[in-house]
């Protein structure tokens, strides 16, 4: 069953994601990410969040030429998030797991 992953991104990176030039990851695999995850990237300035996000969906995952215990996700976004949106985006998050699982569960297909 798909997860959603919050995690911390550097002002940096995520004004490049926002933009659309960067949607890849290089993580430490310590949640065991898995295509079709959902990611919340949470600007974090070094000290706070800033509040910015954007959510995404992973599409493709390597761990070729990586550190030990690293991975590549890409991913693609499924919103921007400011904070009155959060609530709308993680709803429609769920209910695309909802009924993908509930597919599934039918033995149809979710793809």
């Amino acid at each position: 069953m798909a997860k959603t992953h919050k995690l911390k991104i550097l002002p940096q990176f995520f004004k490049e994601a926002r933009s659309g030039n960067k949607y890849f990851e290089i993580r430490k695999n310590d949640r065991d990410y898995q295509v079709d995850d959902y990611i919340v990237l949470n600007e974090y300035n070094g000290k706070n969040y800033t509040g910015k996000k954007i959510a995404g969906k992973i599409t493709f995952i390597t761990d070729f030429e990586q550190k030990d215990g690293y991975v590549v996700f890409g991913w693609m976004p499924v919103g921007l998030m400011e904070s009155t949106l959060e609530n709308e985006i993680l709803k429609a998050i769920k209910a695309d797991l909802y009924t993908k699982n509930k597919l599934v569960a039918k033995g149809g297909s979710h793809k």
